[in-house]
């Protein structure tokens, strides 16, 4: 019933099944009316007489349904390009940006010196994300909708970028950044860290902001001596959409004595921040100094129990198993016991000149103190010690004198108290 012949060349005709599978049709132009005018077997071709049976041709017809049925995607001639596209960033090209299809990230390609980039994917449209992180660490993640064979201009939005911190005082520091100018806008999460290595996994959430407008914060929890490292994220419904650089911060190891120089005060003028032993006087004095113009000379007779020159420390500022240095600079122009004729150091028969953190190290109290005396020049008292317990503070120099007695009162000058980080 059927003649075999040789097979045709491979690809003749318009539609051709793979003949991996065992069976295949050539057919012609009428591929979709199921018209068989050839069909070949296991590499042989029958070609089909006028006179074959009904049968036979209904089978082959079948044959050929399923066949061009299986090569639907074949038919034509046409070629695909997949997605293909350009990245800008501010109307620049970007160089390194990853792209890739959003639901299949292992399906990725990086933009050329122009922008370009060329990405295998089947027909119809993808969503697609573009990464691009500069050198400083600003990031931008964007999401678009790409058709197949249609070039698509992705245009990230300008990086967020955090500017220098502003530090405004011991332990106050501003930061800021440029708005986030995108209509997708949700929040802005600010993280800090003690390491570089900052993401929104290893950092401690400071700050978030629902208004893009709003790009400033004050951290009031830092800390003199310390280093910071601050990053900002954007996000939107679906998640992060942009990444700032880092800001690295090293706060100053500043004086925690406010006015410690005694230099901003009036002379004459009480110094203020202090607080003053009951029935002392402290005047600021342009009359003697150990550095700038200006010191503090205290009078008085009776004073017993911290009663000097106090100042409060936050304890936010102070670091906890930390080493910090307490000291001032004194002169004493008339230091003497109530009684000197009296050899009788008991019932108050002292004075003393001291130096104490009592809050944090009332045990090391008595170790720095001084006895009667009078010095020519400027003279140095300091200690250290660790701060082992967590709140706030007092600075405290005072004079010990438990009672009055025929000696005159006694004059002391003070300048620079200070209270420091001892940084290793």
């Amino acid at each position: 019933m059927f003649e075999a012949r040789e097979k045709p060349p491979h690809g003749e005709g318009k539609c051709l099944f793979d003949e991996g599978a065992g069976v295949g049709v050539l057919a012609g132009k009428d591929c979709q009316s199921h018209a068989l005018p050839v069909v070949w077997v296991r590499g042989l071709v029958l070609d089909n007489p006028a006179g074959a049976g009904v049968e036979d041709t209904m089978r082959l017809k079948l044959v050929g349904m399923v066949a061009c049925a299986v090569v639907v995607l074949a038919c034509g001639d046409g070629t695909s390009d997949g997605l293909v596209g350009r990245v800008t960033q501010e109307g620049q090209p970007v160089q390194g940006a990853l792209v890739y299809l959003t639901e299949a990230p292992s399906a990725s390609t990086e933009t050329d010196a122009d922008g370009r980039f060329k990405l295998s994917a089947p027909s119809g449209r993808h969503e697609i994300t573009a990464r691009y992180q500069a050198e400083d660490g600003a990031l931008n993640e964007q999401r678009f909708m790409a058709e197949v064979d249609v070039t698509a201009e992705l245009r990230l939005p300008r990086p967020t970028r955090l500017q220098e911190p502003v530090v405004v005082d011991a332990g106050t520091v501003r930061l800021s950044w440029n708005p986030y100018p995108g209509a997708d806008f949700r929040e802005y999460k600010l993280y800090r860290a003690k390491s570089a290595a900052l993401d929104e996994t290893t950092g401690t959430l400071v700050y978030v902001g629902m208004v893009p407008g709003d790009a400033e914060f004050v951290d009031e929890d830092v800390r003199p001596g310390d280093v910071y490292f601050y990053r900002l994220f954007v996000m939107n419904d679906f998640g992060r959409l942009a990444g700032s650089n880092i800001k690295r911060l090293s706060m100053p190891n500043v004086n925690l004595v406010q006015g410690g120089d005694f230099e901003e005060f009036a002379v004459g003028s009480a110094p203020t921040g202090f607080t003053l032993g009951a029935d002392q006087q402290w005047v600021v004095s342009d009359e003697r100094a150990h550095s700038g113009t200006r010191a503090v000379r205290g009078t008085g007779g009776f004073s017993y129990l911290f009663q000097g020159l106090r100042q409060h420390i936050p304890g936010k500022l102070l670091v906890q198993g930390a080493r910090y240095r307490l000291s001032f600079y004194y002169q004493r122009e008339s230091f003497e016991r109530p009684d000197p004729s009296d050899p009788d150091y008991s019932r108050g028969n002292s004075i003393s000149l001291r130096l104490d953190v009592p809050e944090m190290a009332w045990g090391e109290a008595y170790h720095t103190l001084l006895g009667e005396g009078v010095d020519t020049t400027w003279q140095l008292m300091t200690r250290t010690f660790i701060v082992d317990k967590s709140g706030d503070a007092s600075v405290i120099v005072w004079i010990d004198r438990e009672r009055n007695g025929p000696s005159p009162d006694w004059v002391v000058w003070i300048d620079d108290v200070k209270f420091e980080r001892v940084l290793e």
